[in-house]
């Protein structure tokens, strides 16, 4: 997909996982799930209303409390230690199993830790 090309284009030697939702608990890929449900439709009523015309600031409103929520999800499920330390996925670029938390204060690239996603979490915040 465009998404995968995107991430594969991106400078340095990051890893581009097959499907990170696989690194989910289930529960926590069951309410993620549902927040994503949850903000498309706001996002839908609003364009329905507007006639198909997106608001630039209201969408950016809805962006930003969704990746806030689902941070926020993400944190309360890991501090709660149902995250497996040594979770290994397919990575595309590497063409192998690469670990999905690499280790803390690690460098990626000569860069600080990055996440870019696309797929499951990516709702169509832009203009």
């Amino acid at each position: 997909p465009h998404c995968r090309q995107v991430l594969h284009a991106l400078p340095g030697d990051g890893c581009v996982m097959a499907d990170m939702t696989e690194r989910l608990p289930p529960a926590l890929r069951t309410d993620i799930e549902k927040i994503i449900s949850a903000y498309q439709a706001k996002l839908d009523k609003q364009l329905q209303e507007l006639g198909k015309k997106k608001d630039r600031a209201f969408t950016k409103q809805l962006g930003d409390a969704f990746v806030a929520e689902v941070a926020h999800l993400m944190l309360e499920h890991k501090l709660n230690g149902s995250f497996d330390p040594n979770l290994k996925l397919p990575c595309t670029k590497h063409g192998k199993l690469c670990p999905v938390y690499p280790v803390r204060g690690s460098n990626v690239g000569g860069c600080p830790l990055k996440g870019n996603v696309s797929g499951i979490s990516c709702i169509d915040w832009s203009e």
